[in-house]
Parts: structure tokens; sequence; C-alpha cells
């Protein structure tokens, strides 16, 4: 889990990452069926309003995310989600732009950066959340979401259900395998052949056809590798 989340870090300009990040772990459940029990009840939750989902309990994960960002005040944050990740940020933004504290005040930050990577959640509902704590219309672009085109975590109907498509062969890359492109986010790892962030001496480069496959939101708005805005046919 350290690793991958090293991994999925975003380089500054330079290149570089920094030497150090705190790492939010939930550990899987005991079984499989298990597991996708517990994911299945992050997802309906994360879809209900605000009102039903703290009636049914928001998970011990999203409470303990939402309690630590609040920690953080106003101090420069980044918050970096994968996979199931993604579903714990959003429901953690929507309790904390809902529920005040003792002082009566709700949670926001203007120098928080949100990033979602190989996402659970959608992409669109994701940059909504995170935007209530940030608040300033100049920093939206602070909010980031990346996942590849045919990643069956974040475009199938079940779970992200973002734009792309996905095949059996890449279902059963990600089940089997460590370094399919749902584990290639960021500089990727070893072998994969879809890299997020491609560096000179990275894991692996991927290929030019895998890469190709990024799709980028900044702000909500879907765009190039530079960041410029494309316009997408409905």
């Amino acid at each position: 889990a350290v690793e991958l989340a090293y991994q999925n870090i975003e380089p500054d300009q330079a290149g570089n990452k920094p030497t150090t990040f705190y790492l939010m772990h939930i550990a899987p459940a005991n079984s499989t069926i298990s597991e996708l029990l517990g994911v299945a009840y992050e997802k309906v939750v994360n879809s209900m309003d605000y009102g039903l989902a703290n009636f049914l309990g928001y998970t011990n994960g999203t409470e303990l995310y939402a309690d630590l960002l609040r920690s953080r005040g106003q101090e420069a944050t980044t918050s970096l989600g994968h996979s199931r990740s993604t579903l714990i940020q959003e429901s953690g933004h929507t309790i904390l732009a809902n529920r005040p504290d003792e002082n009566g005040n709700t949670y926001t930050n203007p120098n928080l950066s949100v990033r979602g990577v190989g996402g659970a959640a959608d992409a669109e509902s994701y940059t909504e959340a995170a935007f209530k704590i940030i608040q300033d219309p100049n920093k939206k672009g602070n909010i980031t979401y990346n996942y590849f085109s045919n990643d069956p975590v974040s475009t199938s109907n079940l779970s992200g259900g973002n734009p792309g498509v996905w095949t059996l062969k890449d279902l059963w890359q990600v089940i089997d395998t460590d370094n399919s492109m749902h584990s290639s986010y960021g500089t990727g790892a070893v072998g994969s052949t879809q890299v997020e962030i491609p560096v000179l001496g990275g894991p692996s480069q991927g290929t030019l056809d895998g890469n190709a496959k990024l799709i980028r939101y900044k702000g909500g708005q879907q765009v190039d590798a530079q960041g410029n805005p494309i316009n997408v046919k409905q």
C-alpha cells in the first residue's frame, strides 16, 4: 500500500516527489465477498444526499478521513485517492460541507488540492464535492481526476461509471496482475503497458497506444496532456 501510494503521487515540475507523505490505509475484509459488499455499501452511500447517507451511516474510513482533513485547518494539503479511496474522499468532503463543528461552522480550505486516479467515483460528482471545500473558483483547477478509458474500476456502470470501454481481458488483467492499467497510475508499475506519468528512469514508460488511453479531468473539465480544455461531443 505504501509503495502504491508513493507511485501515485504526482511529481513536481522538477520531477521530484515529496520526502514525506501520510498514508491512510484501510485493511481489506477477510473474504472477497465481504470486501465487495463493503465497496458496494460505500458506493450506495456515496450516491445519496447527505441527510440520508448520514442517517444510514458513513463508513469508519470515511469518518476518519473527514476528521483528519478537518484537523488540517487552512494548511496547504494535497489529498490523493486511488480506486475505492476516491469514494472515501468524495463522501468525506460531503460530510465536511454539511456537518458543522462545535462552533457551528462547516469546513472549508482554499489551500486544498484533490487528486483522484483510477477512481470508483464519478469524475463530475467527485469534483463537485471537493469544490465545496475549496470554494475558490480560481482554484477549481486544483481538483484533478485521471483514469484510463479501459480501466473497469473507473468505467464500469457498477463502479465509476465514467466514459470508456473495457473488455473481459482488461478485467482479468486487473484481477490477476499487479501491473494492470488500474495499478499503473502515477509513475507506473514495472512492466506496465499503460502509465499515467512516464518519467525517465521510471519503472515503466508504457506504450504509445496504452498511454494514449488516459483521460484527464481538471476542475471538472476534460483536458488534454497540456491542460487545455477538450470539447466532448455528447
